[in-house]
């Protein structure tokens, strides 16, 4: 009979009790939470803005948030009959894009908080309330904010930084992937100067106390989302006057003009009839810009300069898919690095080993992980430190996201131990379930050591971890020593070459 049934009459009874205490589950290991702007927040038919939603899947997000803002841009002439693109205004957004690069390359359940629809750009509170939002919600264990490099100020990209790391120490229970301010302002043909520039003003927004609950990556990623029927004369600005003399109603009006020629009546009537301010998924758009690019040979250039604009994207979706991905293969001791991007992208700008090497191991230990192009290899995360590169406990990703997790499956498991009598027997259960835990952990490789007993120690118990003042306040203190797996980031090949011998 169980232990709680009373007996109504005389007799024997047995009682019978568990031999094994209670098994502690590990907790999941790479659930983001996105912060950011959406076009809508709705489920349910209700208001979900500045909430955490749980989502597993792109289409569920559509659901409830909506998909990608239309961003128009502006058309500069050069000479040539060149043209070149610009943003017209500060609405832009990175959100729905990342949880795009997000699920291509390997996520799965995450939580969204939506800051705010596409009426306004981004700015600083709301992303806070948002972080705020997210700071209540159990079950996140990675933060990304990729809209936060669009903030107009690099005072509030600093702002948001601190506040993410200090949710993080003060949670302990999720790390930040960060993506650089300025990145696009790094240009290829003056890139030390420009890197330098874009490095410093970011290594001065990370001030937290606990660094290593974060990592950043750079550069930024020039994807394959964005194709060029995805794309149409509505990304235009429809407000962008032409120059002087000519009498085409907008700019983008102009320059097709320019490009028909010897013009074609019917062509030119189309153009002269569009309506940039049409729904950017109306059929007639459809039809008119399918026209366009079949009857205008340099159209199609223009389109396709857009689409290459709308791909560069912060690597901190990818990122997070990436870490989901490694994971779930490979286990959370290991590093999220070494590892390509799908589908591959090239990058906004190539850094060499030489390069690489200042933002790897710089001197104030405010390191950045750099996403590499290599010839055999593709698109790579060539790093794997956190924002805390000097310190010698917590300077890789692995090692800070690792005790992360046994942090907090350690803690999820003793809460049923909260209020038992705190003497010997709660302690030897409390140790053997650690014990075994941990156990299972070095077996899978995930703690260092030839033998158990190498990797870890346990201890809890009266004149080891606690005093009797300590029991008497009612403080069960258990101690946890662990050897922590560090990667191989730096491998040397030593060559000798033996003389012949002397026969």
């Amino acid at each position: 009979m169980a232990a709680n049934d009373s007996p109504n009459f005389p007799g024997v009874y047995i009682t019978e009790l568990d031999a094994f205490p209670t098994s502690i589950v590990g907790v999941a290991t790479a659930v983001p939470a996105f912060i950011g702007y959406t076009q809508q927040a709705t489920l349910h038919g209700n208001s979900v803005a500045f909430q955490p939603v749980a989502i597993s899947s792109l289409s569920e997000f559509e659901q409830v948030f909506g998909t990608e803002f239309n961003t128009r841009y502006d058309i500069a002439e050069l000479p040539g009959a060149q043209f070149s693109l610009t943003q017209s205004d500060s609405l832009h957004f990175n959100l729905y894009r990342s949880l795009q690069l997000f699920y291509s390359n390997g996520g799965g359940p995450c939580y969204v908080v939506s800051t705010g629809d596409y009426s306004s750009p981004v700015a600083l509170q709301p992303l806070l309330k948002g972080l705020q939002a997210a700071e209540s919600q159990v079950g996140p264990t990675l933060l990304a904010i990729p809209d936060a490099v669009l903030l107009s100020a690099a005072s509030d990209f600093a702002t948001l930084t601190q506040a993410m790391l200090d949710q993080c120490t003060s949670l302990q229970d999720r790390f930040a992937i960060f993506d650089v301010y300025g990145t696009l302002a790094v240009d290829q043909t003056n890139l030390d100067a420009t890197l330098q520039a874009c490095v410093t003003q970011f290594q001065d927004a990370v001030t937290s106390q606990s660094p290593s609950f974060g990592a950043a990556y750079f550069p930024f990623l020039n994807a394959t989302l964005v194709s060029t029927s995805d794309v149409n004369y509505t990304n235009f600005n429809p407000h962008q006057s032409p120059p002087s003399g000519s009498s085409a109603p907008t700019m983008l009006q102009y320059v097709l003009t320019t490009f028909n020629t010897p013009a074609q009546p019917h062509i030119q009537t189309t153009i002269d009839s569009l309506d940039l301010t049409a729904p950017h998924d109306d059929p007639t758009v459809r039809s008119n810009n399918n026209l366009l690019i079949s009857a205008l040979p340099q159209y199609p250039q223009l389109v396709e300069q857009l689409a290459a604009q709308e791909n560069v994207l912060p690597p901190s979706g990818a990122i997070a898919g990436i870490y989901a991905q490694n994971d779930q293969t490979r286990a959370v001791w290991n590093a999220p690095a070494n590892l390509s991007f799908t589908p591959p992208p090239s990058l906004t700008v190539n850094l060499d080993d030489q390069q690489q090497g200042g933002l790897n191991v710089p001197l104030n230990g405010k390191a950045i992980n750099v996403i590499r192009n290599f010839a055999t290899r593709g698109t790579v995360i060539w790093g794997a430190r956190t924002l805390d590169g000097n310190s010698n406990d917590y300077r890789y990703i692995q090692v800070r996201r690792t005790l992360i997790y046994i942090e907090q499956s350690i803690k999820n498991a003793l809460y049923q131990y909260t209020f038992s009598p705190n003497n010997g027997l709660t302690w030897s259960t409390v140790v053997q379930s650690i014990s075994g835990f941990l156990t299972q952990l070095w077996l899978q490789g995930g703690l260092m050591g030839n033998k158990a007993s190498d990797a870890f120690t346990l201890s809890c118990g009266l004149g080891q971890t606690m005093t009797p003042t300590d029991v008497l306040n009612g403080y069960m203190i258990v101690q946890v020593t662990l050897q922590m797996i560090h990667p191989a980031e730096f491998i040397e090949l030593t060559f000798r070459q033996a003389m012949q011998g002397a026969d």
